[in-house]
Parts: C-alpha cells; sequence; structure tokens
C-alpha cells in the first residue's frame, strides 16, 4: 500500500512574498495536473504533470524505499481513471519531458521556498528521477552492450576539429559482416568517414564508450534548465548532445570474464557474420562453408589487430589502453583456437580473398 496523494489540495496557506511576484495560495489541482499558486479565481501553474505531482508528494521522496516505477504507475492509474481528454497513460514520454522543462523554468526565480515543496533541493530530487527515467544507458545483456551503436566526440592528435568516433553493427542489407569503429570530422557528412577497426576489437571499443556513458550520465543535472533544453534537442532529433570527451578515460575493464565476453561477442554476431559472406560474392564458399568459418573469422581477426595497430586511432589511445585492447584482442584469438575448429588453412582462405 502506497502513501501517494494525487488529491487537489492546499499545500501552503496565502503568501504575498513568493520569489516570483506573485501572490497567493500553493495548491496541487489534479484537474489541471499542476502545481499552481491560487489568487481567488485565478490559478498560476508553476509546474505540470509527473514532475509536479513528484514534489507535490515530496513527503515520499525522501522515504525508506520510495520506488519511482511505482510512483510512475500509480500516477498513470490516476490519469486512466481520470480520463482527461487528450491524455494517453504510459504513452506521454514527450509531455513529462516538456512539462518538466516547463517547472524548471517557472521556479528558475525561486531559490528559497519556504513553503519547502518548491526548493531547489527538491528539484534536484525529481530531477535525479527524471534522469533516470530518460537514461538510455540501463542494458544489463552483455550482448546488448555489445549491439549498442555508441559515439564518442573527443580531440584526435592532427585534426582542428573535433572527430566523432562511432559504431556501426552487421547489417545483411549493406553486406557488412561485423562491429566497425569509424572516425569523421563533427560536421562532416558520414560518407566521408574513415574506418579504424573492425570485428572483436570493434565491439571492445564501442563497449567501452558505452561504459563510458553509463559512468558520465549520472553527471547530468535535469534540474538545470539550461542542460534540459539542450537535452531535450538532442532527444527529439535522436542524436548525441553534442558534448567534448576525453579518449584517454575510456575504460576497458568488462564486467564479466573475458572468455565470458568472448562467447559473448560470438554468440551475438557469428550468426550474422556468416550469413554476411554467405552474400558476399567476393568471398569464396570455402571461406565460410562447414567449420572454414570460424578459420576463416580467426584470420580476419589477425588482419584486423593488424591494421589496428596503423590507425589513428590506436595512435590516440593511451599505452595502457593499447595494451589493454591488444590483450584482449590476443585473448580472443586464443579463445577461437580453443572452443572453435581453427585450422592453418585460415590464412591461405584469407589471403585467396585478397589476391
Amino acid at each position: 500500500m502506497n502513501n501517494y496523494n494525487f488529491e487537489t489540495r492546499q499545500l501552503f496557506p496565502f503568501c504575498d512574498k513568493w520569489e516570483n511576484g506573485m501572490q497567493g495560495e500553493l495548491w496541487y489541482v489534479w484537474e489541471e495536473d499542476a502545481i499552481c499558486i491560487v489568487n481567488g479565481d485565478e490559478r498560476q501553474p508553476i509546474a505540470k504533470g509527473y514532475g509536479a505531482a513528484l514534489l507535490a508528494n515530496k513527503n515520499v521522496l525522501y522515504s525508506w524505499g520510495f520506488n519511482p516505477i511505482d510512483f510512475y504507475k500509480a500516477y498513470n492509474y490516476e490519469l486512466e481513471k481520470a480520463n482527461f481528454p487528450g491524455r494517453y497513460p504510459f504513452q506521454e514520454t514527450r509531455r513529462i519531458l516538456y512539462d518538466w522543462f516547463f517547472t524548471l523554468q517557472q521556479l528558475e526565480p525561486i531559490k528559497n521556498d519556504f513553503s519547502d515543496y518548491l526548493d531547489y533541493a527538491q528539484r534536484i530530487q525529481v530531477g535525479i528521477i527524471m534522469r533516470d527515467y530518460y537514461n538510455p544507458y540501463k542494458i544489463v545483456d552483455i550482448k546488448d552492450k555489445l549491439k549498442w551503436r555508441s559515439h564518442l566526440i573527443c580531440d584526435i592528435a592532427g585534426h582542428k576539429e573535433l572527430e566523432l568516433i562511432f559504431a556501426t553493427q552487421p547489417e545483411l542489407e549493406d553486406l557488412s559482416a561485423t562491429p566497425t569503429i569509424w572516425t569523421k570530422a563533427m560536421d562532416a557528412k558520414y560518407n566521408t568517414s574513415k574506418a579504424q577497426v573492425y570485428g572483436f576489437m570493434a565491439a571492445l571499443i564501442n563497449y567501452a564508450i558505452y561504459s563510458y556513458w553509463v559512468e558520465h550520465w549520472q553527471t547530468y543535472n535535469f534540474a538545470n534548465p539550461a542542460f534540459l533544453e539542450l537535452f531535450i534537442e538532442s532527444w527529439e532529433h535522436r542524436e548525441p548532445i553534442k558534448e567534448k570527451a576525453n579518449l584517454a578515460e575510456l575504460q576497458f575493464l568488462t564486467d564479466v570474464s573475458i572468455l565470458d565476453f568472448c562467447q559473448a561477442y560470438m554468440d551475438t554476431f557469428a550468426a550474422i557474420t556468416r550469413q554476411v559472406w554467405e552474400r558476399t560474392p567476393t568471398i569464396p564458399i570455402e571461406c565460410w562453408d562447414g567449420d572454414n568459418f570460424y578459420s576463416y573469422m580467426y584470420a580476419c581477426e589477425c588482419e584486423s589487430r593488424t591494421e589496428f595497430l596503423k590507425s589513428e586511432l590506436y595512435q590516440n589511445l593511451t599505452p595502457a589502453q593499447q595494451k589493454m585492447i591488444y590483450g584482449y584482442s590476443l585473448r580472443f584469438t586464443e579463445f577461437l583456437t580453443k572452443r572453435y575448429p581453427v585450422s592453418a588453412h585460415a590464412a591461405r582462405l584469407r589471403l585467396r580473398t585478397h589476391s
């Protein structure tokens, strides 16, 4: 049983000293899904929607065991019962975001709220809940993390502009067989991108970038209207927030054992890699037929490692990062030879496709 209260009620008595220059009583008005300053017949909304409901229930925000998911469900249940025109419970992601932005704009002049409902501490608490709600970096399964199409904006030595590092994933439609890491100038077209590494090491770098965002997301302040405006712009256009990162901060320790990480890569990509090679006319049948597939994959991984050592991205990594990636790559090829029928024929198969 929860203690959430979505009823219309007075939150604070009449006051003529509101910092935003208004005067009146502070009410939570469920019919308007808002917190309002009420003065006679005038109602001035200063907080709307889901954020207003959280602020109005500040007594539970700090309670032991408060569960934002339960609160969200309860809020939507009340919306469903109220049957407000044009409101669709559990389908209001955009409205929640814009209502919270409206709320922050209205509350920005209020720095020291004596009602204890609207001050910055309350906004920070609700902002944390909003941040968790919109957090795209909540994937648990390692295979789903490997399939993520990550990005990083950073400096690359020798380039005046910021560079975008990004990942693509295998696609049957364009005969892309493996994950690939690319770089391009931030404002350049994607057809100018340069491939840096493919295969297992690309998946590892993609994973490291994803892990970077898992940590970095916790630094975002969803109680700051200036940041929220920036986030809304990227969210609306489904683009990354244009924020510079430090390439040297990438960490390559995985949250599973190296062997489990190697197996996750095979479980995630081996099948589609084989399908792409089957459809690629320049790759002979013997390269992907039966167990030859694993030998050919082994040869491709060795070649990818050699090419990566000469890449621009590799040269911009720290010595510690270079050592980690190279070590993971060696472990993966060792893993292939121990777990799958890899033969010496692999190198000859690879050479044949390049002849």
